[in-house]
């Protein structure tokens, strides 16, 4: 062995064993989860359109001032979204990013801002009436310093979620068809 080599020092972290139960404990502390389900008599195709073009979140999200595609040409895997959230008096940008698309079945969405976290799955399946049931499931989490509020955040994301739900069902014509399965 060189004595004159450099030291080098490595370390291997190796993660905490975990379980289920630990799992949805840090996950229940560290994001809000909102899960609804709407019927909409449009058929899944659709449905499946309309939801991955993120575009059209202000028809049916009264949390969503104003939204707009970002990216050229058909919606799919890359196409990104810019809109814009209510907090309070006053609007902030959120800019979303497909970053799953399995047409016509789920899209996944990736919302990013400097303070926030969003990722939103929307699953879609065919009704036997010709229409389609919508799954919007979310979850939420705060970053940086404000990250200290996730565990408040569920609180108020039930809220909100419910109100895109039932936005969701007057825009698609169906009925509310699951409440939130949250916060969590």
């Amino acid at each position: 062995m060189d004595n004159d080599a450099p030291y080098i020092e490595r370390s291997v972290r190796v993660p905490a064993p975990r379980n289920v139960t630990t799992d949805l404990i840090l996950r229940r502390f560290t994001m809000a989860h909102y899960r609804g389900t709407v019927v909409s008599t449009r058929s899944a195709e659709e449905t499946f359109d309309y939801m991955a073009d993120f575009a059209n979140a202000a028809e049916w999200d009264p949390g969503t001032a104003s939204a707009e595609r970002l990216t050229a040409g058909e919606v799919g895997l890359g196409s990104a979204f810019r809109l814009y959230v209510r907090v309070g008096s006053r609007t902030t940008p959120l800019d979303y990013r497909i970053v799953a698309f399995e047409q016509p079945d789920r899209v996944v969405l990736l919302g990013e801002s400097a303070t926030l976290r969003s990722e939103d799955t929307v699953t879609v399946v065919p009704d036997a009436d010709g229409g389609s049931i919508l799954t919007y499931d979310a979850d939420l989490r705060l970053k940086g310093f404000f990250a200290l509020a996730n565990p408040l955040l569920g609180l108020f994301f039930r809220r909100i979620g419910d109100k895109g739900a039932e936005g969701l069902r007057r825009t698609l014509g169906g009925p509310f068809a699951g409440g939130a399965e949250g916060p969590e």
